[in-house]
């Protein structure tokens, strides 16, 4: 990461943590919803054609998602490697073999609950009281996917370099 890219990672996970830590729970998911944002177009950038980044983020992770579970025949001088008559497999993607299938699972399960929450919100189909119960668990629960998704998206750029 660039020192501006590392300064500006600091500043958001700080104001995420303190957003929770003072009860500003719908401003802690804002901060936890931008670092995702940030860290799925990383991972898209890092594990194959760089695209990625104008995606909407429930897009993104299910494009990481099928990427991380895609497969291409191996092949040794040119032709196919073999094992009981079937063409042997390998990750088309190694580097997203780093991806924990639970850190996807979380992300994805958050950013659901998260825009259910919102458009809930907006029309009127829960109290305020509600909300902020659910507002303050989406806190917590963006503050742990915080740590899980920014470790991932350096394991995926770190892999993606020795490739």
């Amino acid at each position: 990461m660039t020192g501006k890219k590392s300064t500006l990672y600091e500043q958001l996970i700080e104001r995420q943590k303190g957003a929770h830590l003072s009860g500003y729970h719908y401003e802690s998911c804002w901060f936890a919803h931008a670092i995702f944002e940030d860290r799925t177009s990383s991972i898209m950038a890092n594990s194959a054609d760089g695209t990625g980044s104008k995606m909407f983020i429930s897009d993104k992770i299910a494009e990481i998602e099928g990427r991380r579970n895609a497969t291409v025949a191996k092949v040794i001088n040119g032709k196919p490697v073999r094992k009981n008559g079937r063409k042997v497999k390998k990750p088309k993607w190694p580097n997203l073999q780093t991806l924990e299938e639970a850190t996807i699972s979380g992300l994805k399960d958050w950013v659901t609950d998260r825009n259910t929450l919102v458009h809930k919100l907006a029309i009127g189909k829960i109290t305020m009281s509600e909300a902020d119960k659910i507002a303050k668990k989406q806190s917590l629960e963006g503050l742990d996917l915080t740590r899980e998704i920014c470790s991932a998206a350096r394991r995926v750029k770190k892999y993606s370099l020795l490739d």
